[in-house]
């Protein structure tokens, strides 16, 4: 599982109107085994997946392409081992 936020979102909880559209955001999750995985994205207040992705690790780690997000999103990674 992983978090990711929006640090100033977080901080002083805007009203909606001023809450900040993020996109284009990454994040590399190092130290997982190479091969495949099932990444869900979820949105943490209605708690419901928004996006599903295959992608890969290598030696580097595992490199997310966050879909567009305000305040926050959750991240659920599955390796291929798990969903056998």
């Amino acid at each position: 599982m992983v978090w990711v936020y929006d640090t100033l979102a977080a901080e002083i909880m805007p009203e909606k109107r001023f809450i900040r559209l993020q996109s284009d955001a990454s994040v590399t999750i190092p130290g997982l085994a190479q091969g495949q995985y099932r990444v869900e994205y979820w949105d943490t207040f209605e708690g419901v997946v928004v996006e599903r992705q295959n992608v890969t690790a290598d030696a580097a780690g595992l490199r997310l392409s966050l879909p567009e997000f305000r305040i926050d999103i959750a991240a659920k990674i599955i390796s291929r081992e798990e969903r056998q």
